[in-house]
């Protein structure tokens, strides 16, 4: 069963900065969402869901078929919407219960985007992007032309972007309808950041990073030193976060020129999380999750046995959750808020990754 090991008082070790952490039995992949309430909701590898609540504390969690390692997105009326490796997309309400669930034609690795209506936007490792109501209900289904490991992003609730591995970037009306596509070089597994103007920044295996207008103008280009999998997320002043697999991780300028770069242990494989006072978190395949401040300085870090397995997300009360490869998802506290920007995996706690219209 379950259970949380709390850190409140002593630490779970020397040096430990965890507040808690809640143990699963097996690896936590799923990037976790926060809902209203400061409930998290993840999935993992043992095939549940979790619901559990601000303390580390269990309040529910339901079986799949299979591997959880879709991140979970919430609607606005607390619904928790994630695809699994059993090819189904679920819709949970916030006690757990299930409302229904949509057979697809493969497994989900990433998460659902959410318009204005709780439309969903899911795409599947086939490369299949389907449409469902809330209700559940089949809108449409779009042939990406490649398979898929990233989730999609919309701007304003007017364009759908989203890459496969086959080097494309889609950019789809929300009919379904293709307005323009990308093509690049090499596979892309992040998943794209949109910036206020909406235009989307996403990296690829030939160790690009690219900048694209809404219209699909190619706005600017920056060769790392190596293949980026981290997806993107952008700080309060536009700069751009991502990490390559030279072990470090970059900071750019909003026109596309570096700003520093920082050697770390590891391979940054997934999103960094940005507050408002330009500090910056994630963990790496080494087992250390780093707090650093805006300039690339170690503010502090933990180190477990296994690698950081999720992107942290930070939630409205300043908490930082994140999922390993030890079976726990780990509660750390940030140094402020989350920037109110795209600035963590999904543009925000709640993973409706939809870039609103303020």
């Amino acid at each position: 069963m379950a259970v949380a090991v709390c850190c409140l008082l002593s630490g779970c070790g020397n040096g430990d900065r965890s507040e808690w952490r809640f143990e699963t039995a097996d690896r936590v992949f799923s990037t976790p969402a926060v809902g209203a309430d400061g409930t998290i909701y993840f999935g993992s590898d043992d095939y549940r869901l979790y619901a559990v609540d601000r303390n580390g504390l269990e309040k529910w969690h339901v079986f799949a078929d299979l591997v959880v390692r879709g991140s979970p997105s919430l609607g606005r009326d607390g619904t928790i919407y994630i695809g699994a490796g059993d090819f189904f997309i679920y819709a949970f309400s916030a006690s757990g219960q299930e409302l229904w669930k949509y057979q697809a034609d493969s497994a989900f690795l990433g998460a659902p985007a959410l318009d204005e209506r709780d439309n969903l936007f899911i795409a599947s490792e086939e490369g299949i992007l389907y449409s469902l109501t809330k209700e559940g209900d089949l809108r449409w289904r779009f042939d990406l032309g490649g398979r898929v490991v990233g989730s999609p992003s919309i701007f304003q609730d007017e364009l759908l972007y989203i890459g496969t591995l086959s080097g494309r970037l889609a950019a789809l009306e929300l009919d379904g309808r293709l307005r323009w596509e990308k093509r690049v070089s090499a596979p892309i597994v992040s998943s794209p950041a949109i910036g206020r103007s909406g235009e989307v920044f996403f990296g690829d295996h030939n160790r690009n990073l690219y900048a694209v207008a809404k219209d699909g103008r190619d706005l600017w280009e920056f060769g790392a030193e190596a293949s980026i999998q981290s997806s993107p997320v952008l700080g309060l002043d536009g700069s751009i976060v991502f990490g390559a697999e030279d072990n470090h991780l970059y900071v750019l300028e909003r026109d596309g020129t570096l700003r520093w770069r920082r050697p770390y242990t590891g391979i940054l494989k997934h999103a960094a999380a940005v507050d408002q006072r330009g500090n910056i978190y994630f963990g790496d395949n080494s087992g250390t999750f780093y707090a650093l401040d805006s300039r690339g300085e170690v503010r502090w870090e933990q180190t477990i046995q296994w690698e950081f397995t999720s992107s942290p997300v930070i939630s409205p009360d300043g908490k930082i959750y994140v999922g390993a490869g030890d079976y726990h998802l780990y509660a750390f506290s940030a140094e402020a808020p989350a920037a109110d920007t795209w600035s963590m995996f999904r543009g925000g706690h709640l993973g409706r990754a939809n870039r609103d219209r303020r």
